[in-house]
């Protein structure tokens, strides 16, 4: 990808954002500030977006499993 979005692609990463933050607080998951959590999951969105994925709940999923496979153990 060029680095250049389209506006409906813009709309489509940033719903997906929004999707997975908040099922990973619904979980627990993530809770007080979700900055990095946010930069984590923006960067899967992002990825899948590369590699040619436009279904909103599949970059959910995708990103919210990938988080949840990359993130550190909690102490």
């Amino acid at each position: 990808m060029d680095g250049a979005f389209d506006s409906d692609l813009t709309r489509l990463m940033a719903g997906a954002l929004g999707g997975a933050l908040g099922r990973l607080k619904t979980l627990g998951l993530v809770d007080g500030d979700a900055s990095g959590a946010s930069a984590r999951l923006s960067k899967l969105i992002l990825e899948a977006v590369d590699a040619g994925e436009r279904n909103e709940e599949s970059l959910i999923l995708f990103a919210i499993g990938r988080y949840q496979v990359t993130r550190p153990a909690a102490r």
